[in-house]
């Protein structure tokens, strides 16, 4: 009975170094899809690691991986609460400054819209 734990254990270690992998912008795709896959795979198995995983990625260099990990932890969020729940303040940390930078861009896109109608008129 040892062994299939050990098999058991070792499963859910290498989904966890696959979840990366598996997100939509990892398999080259537009859609949710795979993100939403990956979630409802996460919360079926309880895996906090895949979770881990997934919020030490919202700071990757990557801009779609950190989105497609928001993506995942809401679907999770959304699935079983109490899976993200421990990580719930970096989560929030995170994507409150994904917003703060969102609302930075689009304040300058605004300025730079308004200078060219002004230069026009």
């Amino acid at each position: 009975m040892a062994g299939a734990h050990d098999h058991e254990g070792s499963e859910r270690e290498v989904f966890a170094i696959t979840v990366i992998r598996r997100l939509a912008s990892s398999k080259g795709r537009n859609d949710e899809v795979p993100n939403i896959e990956l979630a409802v795979a996460i919360v079926k198995g309880r895996d906090t690691r895949a979770v881990r995983e997934l919020v030490e990625h919202l700071r990757d260099d990557s801009r779609a991986i950190q989105n497609d990990c928001i993506k995942v932890l809401c679907e999770i969020g959304e699935r079983r609460p109490g899976l993200i729940a421990p990580f719930a303040d970096e989560f929030i940390d995170q994507v409150s400054s994904k917003m703060a930078r969102l609302r930075k861009v689009y304040r300058a896109r605004a300025g730079l819209v308004a200078a060219r109608q002004n230069s026009t008129v």
